[in-house]
């Protein structure tokens, strides 16, 4: 009896054994069948500027958090720490030279431009001039550093997330000289140069300020837009022949390398930046660096508390720091007129009352908090998206960029006004705030717009890391449209256009010989009857 029960102690242990084979094969097999994302390497280059350096880093952290190892990449003289925050991500700092350094130190005046007294052509103009300059040295020195090239290598890493930004193109040179397979954010990804489809009689430029309504005029101004772009494109961004730099291409041309890229994550939404056809390796992940808000300081929670009639926040970014002590004292003099508290953001700390300048604000929290009644901003893409989130409506007072187009968005979608602040008067800034704060309009506009931005399975950051997990797993040529190397030539169907053209004047061209081949003989016919006659 002794035997019998031992071994049937032993068979059942063996069945046991093998039913929980059975269930953990069952289980696996799903992953068995999919290729598995191991823990990837993957490098963030952003334009360094802290707007640019929060997209980058808004997807950095969501990667960091599904296990994959992120690095960014920054030069000395920029403070990280702005767009870092406590994300898991690894800093690798290049030192600058003494030219970088300099270069840097007319960023300042370059923001000057956006307060003066000039047509919107003109700033453009010197921004373009300023910004090439100061690109062009940057990604130079990116790609001389022999250093930072030699820690890259030996790194290894599997992609590089680059800014794609128009005028940062040059910063794919360093991932392309290192072969590292590329994905390009940016706030603004040009259509033409992502290969997208063509529609500029329905989608308006961003440069361009018009809403999807656009009449006759507006879009025969659009489309010069579109197709201007390209062409200026070899007069006014940095010109590199990595060659010099010891480097084999396959080809020269950086915009070429700009389009390979595996995917095109733009900072846009639908939802606020009117629909538009898209191709598979162009992902909308509009509101990157949306957050739930978190609980503010004690010191800032009495301040809302005491707030009878609601809080103002005014923000205007990095480029406030060009901005002149007259336009700062034309400001803090209107706000001060105001019933509301007011929150403006500055270079420094200071209490008038019911103004409180601070140097460093906790935006995305301000902007959740429940008595916040609207924000004043030159309406820079993340600013925008930060109140959108939160339902907060907004008076965008557009200085230099993309800030008039999406000034133009918050007028068309009446979740805001905008205001020309340079040239704006204290009476005015002050009429223009209260008119967004007594049309409630405005406010359910914007928790309308809020609700439908939300409704997603995913997160704007989730999105965009699921995406960057997608091209890890199977690369990203099924994505790609067909004829991506395309000239902007064949892109908007010249080539289509000048064929059928050609039938056309050829088709006419025979049918005119033959009518007057017909005629003449007709009249040649009738004058030999005349003659008979």
């Amino acid at each position: 009896m002794t035997v019998i029960s031992t071994v049937s102690t032993t068979h059942r242990r063996i069945f046991d054994m093998a039913v929980m084979l059975k269930i953990l094969a069952l289980a696996l097999l799903p992953s068995l069948l999919v290729p598995f994302v191991s823990s990837s390497n993957v490098l963030l280059l952003p334009l360094l500027a802290t707007s640019h350096c929060l997209e980058a880093a808004a997807v950095g952290s969501e990667l960091a958090n599904r296990g994959h190892n992120v690095t960014l990449l920054v030069v000395s003289f920029f403070d990280a720490t702005k767009c870092l925050g406590d994300a898991k991500i690894n800093l690798l700092v290049s030192h600058a030279s003494q030219e970088l350094d300099e270069l840097n130190n007319k960023m300042d005046k370059f923001l000057a431009h956006a307060f003066k007294e000039e047509t919107q052509t003109l700033k453009a103009l010197k921004s373009v001039s300023d910004t090439t300059e100061i690109l062009g040295k940057l990604c130079e020195h990116y790609i001389t550093d022999q250093s930072l090239v030699h820690k890259l290598s030996e790194a290894r890493f599997d992609l590089a997330i680059v800014d794609g930004f128009p005028f940062a193109r040059c910063l794919f040179a360093l991932p392309y000289s290192l072969g590292i397979p590329t994905v390009s954010v940016s706030s603004i990804q040009d259509d033409v140069r992502c290969g997208q489809p063509f529609q500029g009689n329905t989608v308006p430029h961003v440069l361009s300020a018009f809403s999807n309504e656009m009449t006759m005029p507006e879009r025969l101004a659009n489309l010069v837009i579109t197709l201007s772009l390209p062409l200026i494109d070899w007069f006014v961004l940095p010109r590199f022949d990595l060659g010099k730099f010891g480097v084999s291409l396959e080809t020269s041309n950086i915009q070429k390398i700009f389009k390979r890229s595996l995917l095109h994550l733009e900072n846009s939404d639908h939802i606020v930046d009117f629909p538009k056809a898209t191709f598979p390796n162009f992902v909308q992940v509009g509101g990157l660096t949306t957050l739930p808000a978190k609980p503010l300081t004690p010191e800032l929670e009495r301040y809302f508390d005491n707030a009878e009639h609601g809080v103002i926040l005014v923000a205007f970014g990095d480029t406030v720091k060009g901005a002149p002590k007259a336009f700062i004292e034309k400001l803090t003099s209107a706000f001060r007129r105001l019933k509301q508290n007011v929150i403006f953001k500055l270079d420094h700390d200071e209490d008038m009352g019911n103004v409180k300048i601070l140097k460093w604000v906790p935006q995305r929290d301000v902007l959740g908090h429940r008595k916040l009644k609207l924000i004043v901003s030159h309406c820079g893409k993340n600013t925008f998206y930060e109140a959108l989130y939160n339902g907060v409506p907004i008076l965008c007072t557009p200085l230099h960029g993309d800030n008039f187009a999406i000034a133009k968005r918050v007028s068309h979608f009446r979740v805001g006004t905008s205001l020309n602040i340079i040239s704006a008067t204290e009476d005015e800034i002050i009429e223009s705030v209260n008119n967004v704060l007594n049309d409630p309009s405005y406010a359910a506009n914007m928790k309308r717009a809020s609700a439908l931005f939300k409704d997603r399975p995913e997160t704007p950051r989730q999105r965009a890391a699921s995406a960057v997990e997608h091209v890890l797993k199977y690369g990203g040529d099924h994505l790609r449209p067909g004829g991506a190397d395309i000239n902007i030539f064949q892109y908007t169907y010249g080539d289509v256009w000048l064929v059928i053209s050609g039938v056309i004047v050829i088709t006419v061209y025979l049918l005119v010989k033959v009518i007057r081949f017909i005629c003449c003989r007709n009249r040649k016919t009738s004058s030999k009857k005349k003659k008979r006659q």
